[in-house]
């Protein structure tokens, strides 16, 4: 008979979980807990979106093209040649204006319709963008003979001309103005942003639907991702939650900046997002340990 009861017991202690006392927390208590985590230090990404005054788009000069001043070029029909930017590239044209009276022009025959931006990077030489559907290069001057359209070119300020047939030239023309004798222009195919722009302001209003949606979208599919790794009806050792939380406290900070600087370049800089938000971090950081079953010696039973 009493080998009967200690069969039955150790029968139905066999079937229970661990309990360890208070070592142990419900799946709905550690999403609780990891949720909180990863709301309280994303906060550090959403800081250096809202608190941060500049955003610098990343420039790669293996990404552009860029033409230097070269002597002589006073007139139409002595230009340097540029090469008329990308979809993939842009193109850059820098120089120096050498006297009072030096005049440096450029130019650029139209390969790809659409529209064509451009911004003074840096630099306070007098520049002028001439858009013009004849060729100039047999007018041995500096000034145009056949322009439709042109502007003059201010130090970071971010301007454009819509809609450039590919049956035109873009002429550039610099010449002594402000406090120096410098230029910097990059055109581009894409909105460009001056590096001295607040990311405040550009951020509310450059940011396309399509790059908040996916923002969005990858946002909800990382919570989702992150809690398919814990179930609610499961129990889970309190050390290996503990462990994962001492962990998310680098690991959130750090994605939630990769995350919030990936959606400024692509909103700002038209570059791609990346979407590696903190939700899906902490889904792969954390890997709770379920508790195991009770070891019958544990309790004393021979």
């Amino acid at each position: 008979m009493k080998q009967t009861v200690i069969l039955t017991i150790i029968l139905i202690l066999s079937s229970c979980m661990y309990t360890g006392g208070y070592e142990i927390v419900s799946g709905k208590k550690a999403k609780e807990k990891i949720t909180a985590k990863v709301s309280q230090y994303s906060r550090i990404g959403l800081a250096t979106l809202f608190s941060s005054s500049t955003y610098s788009c990343p420039t790669d000069s293996s990404t552009n093209n860029v033409t230097n001043d070269t002597e002589s070029n006073d007139t139409f029909k002595t230009a340097n040649q540029a090469t008329y930017p990308t979809s993939e590239k842009t193109t850059r044209i820098k120089g120096t204006i050498s006297s009072d009276s030096d005049v440096d022009v450029f130019y650029m025959p139209v390969t790809t319709a659409g529209t064509l931006y451009y911004n003074g990077k840096s630099g306070y030489a007098a520049c002028y963008i001439y858009i013009t559907s004849s060729n100039e290069l047999t007018n041995d001057s500096s000034s145009s003979l056949y322009s439709t359209y042109n502007t003059s070119i201010s130090n970071n300020i971010n301007q454009y001309y819509e809609s450039i047939p590919t049956s035109n030239y873009i002429f550039m023309k610099c010449e002594k103005g402000g406090t120096d004798y410098t230029y910097d222009i990059e055109f581009s195919l894409t909105q460009l942003v001056d590096s001295s722009s607040s990311a405040n302001s550009n951020f509310s209003s450059s940011t396309s639907g399509s790059t908040m949606s996916d923002y969005a979208t990858f946002t909800l599919a990382g919570q989702i991702f992150m809690y398919s790794k814990i179930e609610g009806s499961k129990k889970y050792t309190k050390s290996s939650l503990d462990a994962c939380l001492n962990k998310l406290e680098t690991v959130v900070p750090i994605a939630s900046i990769v995350n919030i600087n990936s959606l400024l370049s692509a909103s700002l800089c038209g570059t791609t997002y990346i979407p590696f938000n903190e939700y899906f971090a902490a889904g792969l950081t954390c890997k709770l340990e379920e508790v195991s079953a009770i070891q019958i010696g544990d309790l004393g039973v021979p």
